[in-house]
């Protein structure tokens, strides 16, 4: 998206926006700039820095000045500095008493728009984001697969109320191992683990090297060429009879 914009802001859009996952975290929309070709265009809008209008919309001035174009990515879960209040709020609740998010995107559009009068095109990854197993990387497959098996085998020997968990050992080469961890220690929304600051800029817009370091492994040997078109296998369910083991 950001080299059509590129090749096209000349004459069409300046500003592109995408809307990602993350009510109170920003691992996903932080991982839309591990490889863009130049971060300096990007504004990420994280759900854990206070959303400030007047200072986003003089960012995006600013890009639009100096390069012709600006991308953006905002989370659905970023809030008003002043409120405190999602800016997707809406009226309607899921059945957790949660505020149902959506439209960001639209918003933050509008926002440009209205205020700066400079077009904007806005793509909702949606569901997108959880269903393109043909894109997965190997350590991406190697890891899922592992932990299920190890989360089988902990049942089967008895051991329940934890949660298979991933142990980095190395970053380059990336190695890691499985443990696993009480679920009451992470468990719950108390026990969010949200982006560290370390991981976000000084100005809160984009990504410093110690997340590119952290998420590359994770992405970096992506090849989907073997896999194409993708082979998606049909799953037969067989369902366990349901037991209650008595403490």
């Amino acid at each position: 998206s950001t080299l059509d914009v590129s090749a096209m802001h000349r004459d069409s859009t300046k500003v592109f926006i995408m809307e990602t996952m993350g009510r109170h975290a920003g691992w996903i929309v932080a991982s839309t700039s591990l490889f863009l070709p130049n971060r300096d265009v990007q504004i990420i809008l994280f759900p854990e820095v206070p959303f400030d209008r007047e200072r986003f919309l003089e960012e995006v001035e600013r890009k639009v000045e100096k390069f012709g174009y600006c991308v953006v990515a905002v989370s659905e879960g970023i809030r008003w500095k002043e409120t405190g209040d999602f800016v997707s709020k809406s009226d309607v609740k899921d059945e957790f008493g949660h505020e149902q998010l959506g439209k960001v995107g639209i918003k933050i559009s509008n926002m440009v728009e209205n205020e700066l009068k400079l077009k904007t095109h806005v793509a909702i990854l949606d569901y997108v984001q959880r269903s393109a197993r043909h894109s997965s990387t190997k350590v991406d497959v190697d890891v899922a697969t592992s932990a299920g098996s190890k989360a089988v085998k902990l049942a089967l020997e008895g051991i329940d109320g934890v949660m298979v968990n991933v142990v980095r050992k190395n970053d380059e080469p990336y190695l890691w191992e499985l443990g696993y961890v009480d679920l009451e220690k992470v468990g719950g929304s108390d026990k969010e683990r949200k982006l560290p600051k370390e991981y976000m800029t000084e100005d809160g817009f984009n990504i410093t090297e110690d997340f590119v370091r952290y998420a590359l492994p994770f992405v970096k040997d992506l090849d989907v060429s073997s896999i194409n078109p993708p082979c998606i296998p049909k799953i037969e369910f067989k369902f366990v009879k349901k037991k209650v083991v008595q403490q």
